[in-house]
């Protein structure tokens, strides 16, 4: 049986542990780079937030195991991910009924730092860095797309 061919991570490796010199290894790195690029061109699919945030009832939160409950506060934690100018972020959040926010919740402030509404979280930061990725893609197709109209309409245009 032939011997797999290794992926882009695995000649990633073999690339570092090789001798050569500064030149070569300096295009080994924009190959290994070329390689990183195309195998991250790929379409992945939406992961959507498994958290819900409170309701504004006791009896409708019962059935959500991500409530947490202090005192008469009641509030979820989990992942919120934000994607903007082909960069993530993904934090530690906290959503109650009306608020939410990131980082720890400190159920002993009256009112804590947040913004208004309540959000869906992620329940791990790899979800959270999934769906981040999917984001990120799918902008990029938007991107894509709109290039590949304006060459079609130009190309339209110069046959005409």
């Amino acid at each position: 049986m032939p011997k797999p061919k290794p992926n882009h991570h695995e000649l990633r490796e073999i690339l570092r542990t090789m001798k050569m010199t500064k030149k070569a290894r300096a295009a080994a790195e924009a190959l290994a780079f070329e390689l990183d690029t195309m195998a991250a061109l790929r379409w992945t699919e939406p992961v959507l937030p498994d958290v819900p945030p409170p309701s504004r009832s006791k009896e409708e939160d019962a059935n959500n195991p991500h409530l947490q409950v202090n005192g008469w506060r009641r509030h979820t934690e989990g992942w919120s991910v934000h994607v903007y100018n082909n960069t993530i972020r993904v934090d530690e959040a906290w959503s109650e009924f009306l608020s939410h926010g990131n980082g720890s919740f400190d159920p002993d402030k009256r009112y804590p730092g947040g913004s208004q509404g309540s959000r869906w979280l992620y329940s791990s930061r790899l979800r959270a860095l999934q769906a981040a990725r999917s984001e990120l893609a799918r902008q990029a197709g938007v991107a894509l797309a709109k290039a590949d109209r304006a060459i079609h309409e130009e190309l339209s245009a110069l046959s005409t």
